[in-house]
């Protein structure tokens, strides 16, 4: 039986590492500390930094990849969010915020303000799937967060999945239209 790992969003979560980018990166309005155990300085001095979002990729699984690249340099575990969707996970990483604060909790989600389930990161209806945008609805009008790229002082690229690329939900969020 698996075991249920909390998420710690107080020094030991993917928040805590979204929350050293960004002090590392010029932004210090983090909601969250700094992740424990990873010294500041080098992510200020480093040139590029680059944060590869694996997917469903656990690190009990990674453990198990002996002489893996990934697995060669993981240097510790780090808990999700909760839940652990991937929506919810996204959201997270990409506007530094936990689910109970962003509020964007899962793939299908009812949003009141538009009387409809919704596939949040595509921002369509699930039955149709209708494009909201085409129906002149900003998506900043149903979601109450933003992300926090326009605030690093580095260049910031987001390589994703070609469907969201350019969804308002993308662009929510990287700031890019």
């Amino acid at each position: 039986m698996t075991e249920f790992v909390q998420p710690d969003y107080q020094g030991a979560g993917l928040i805590n590492l979204i929350s050293s980018i960004r002090l590392a990166s010029g932004d210090p309005s983090s909601a969250h500390p700094p992740l424990a155990g990873l010294p500041l300085e080098p992510l200020q001095q480093a040139q590029h930094l680059v944060l590869l979002v694996i997917d469903g990729l656990g690190y009990d699984f990674l453990q198990r990849q002996q002489g893996s690249f990934l697995q060669r340099h993981c240097q510790q575990s780090l808990t999700s969010v909760f839940p652990t969707t991937t929506s919810a996970a996204i959201t997270s990483v990409m506007s530094g915020l936990a689910p109970a604060q962003h509020a964007l909790t899962g793939w299908f989600m009812y949003l009141q303000e538009l009387g409809a389930v919704t596939a949040i990161l595509p921002f369509t209806s699930r039955c149709g799937n209708v494009s909201f945008q085409r129906q002149g609805i900003d998506i900043s009008q149903v979601v109450d967060a933003t992300g926090y790229y326009s605030r690093l002082d580095r260049h910031v690229y987001v390589v994703s999945e070609q469907r969201l690329l350019n969804s308002p939900f993308s662009n929510c969020f990287t700031g890019c239209e």
